[in-house]
């Protein structure tokens, strides 16, 4: 019944304005309220909600005053999950979108094709499910519980930056990424396997989730906040194909070595003759 009741919560379509809430606590609690209660107290009731365990206590000033100032549950509800370092939040966030050209969200291959070339995955600890990082040909993501509600949550916080363009969607950004890593059961069970993917959906029915999720979606909000670890993953997948694609051929064809080597001999002898020429004759 709680799964139920939360799902419905943060449902778009059933949402009150926070004030509303608020008058009624204050109604409710008389001289015991306090301005930003009932904020706290939906936090509070979400904490263990899917995704990720989502807040800690006790709460930073920021994210106090982030959660108070929101429109109502969903929105306090996505506070607290894309919570991190507020005070560097709008300085550093925006600082990252701006060097970032592109005004849509970069494709990866899936992960099976990123495998192939040496890419590693490696679950991220102790972080929020939507901040990956890439760094030395290794995809660190951090762990993301899949729960019966997962689909629900993430396709109303898909829906509320949709309808609110001047919000930073990094859920969106999350989902989108995600649908381009798992292309598959065979994906999502090696996700599983490295402790990124865990719950209680089957391994096709997750690969489902994230394809079906973004079928509707167009990204046409800004950067994305993975813009620049995609074009990372892209750059590092792109020298190891073509790595991968010259050994390859020289290893089938002995005459591309034979032609290769005569031609870097040639081209040293005729730098050392000009080397020797300027020594002799100035």
């Amino acid at each position: 019944m709680l799964i139920q009741l939360r799902q419905d919560m943060l449902m778009l379509e059933n949402q009150l304005p926070l004030f509303v809430l608020e008058r009624l606590l204050e109604l409710q609690l008389g001289i015991a309220y306090k301005k930003g209660d009932a904020a706290l107290l939906i936090a509070k009731f979400f904490r263990h909600s899917g995704l990720t365990t989502l807040t800690e206590e006790p709460w930073p000033t920021e994210v106090l005053l982030s959660i108070k100032g929101s429109l109502h549950c969903l929105d306090v509800f996505r506070e607290c999950i894309l919570k991190k370092c507020w005070i560097e939040k709008d300085v550093d966030e925006r600082r990252s979108l701006s060097k970032c050209p592109s005004q849509k969200q970069h494709y990866i291959h899936c992960l099976t094709t990123l495998r192939k070339v040496g890419i590693k995955f490696k679950k991220r600890e102790n972080c929020r499910f939507w901040d990956i990082k890439f760094n030395g040909g290794v995809l660190e993501i951090p762990q993301l519980y899949i729960y019966y509600d997962t689909k629900s949550l993430l396709l109303n916080l898909i829906a509320f930056e949709k309808c609110h363009p001047e919000c930073i969607k990094n859920v969106t950004c999350y989902v989108l990424f995600m649908d381009n890593l798992i292309k598959s059961a065979k994906d999502v069970a090696y996700l599983r396997s490295r402790g990124i993917i865990t719950g209680l959906e089957s391994n096709a029915e997750v690969a489902d989730l994230f394809n079906g999720l973004c079928k509707e979606i167009v990204f046409s909000g800004g950067c994305s906040y993975l813009c620049e670890l995609s074009r990372d993953v892209n750059w590092y997948f792109n020298l190891k194909y073509k790595f991968a694609s010259l050994k390859h051929k020289f290893a089938n064809d002995p005459w591309a070595i034979f032609f290769t080597g005569a031609a870097v001999s040639f081209l040293l002898l005729t730098f050392f003759a000009h080397k020797l020429y300027v020594l002799l004759y100035g």
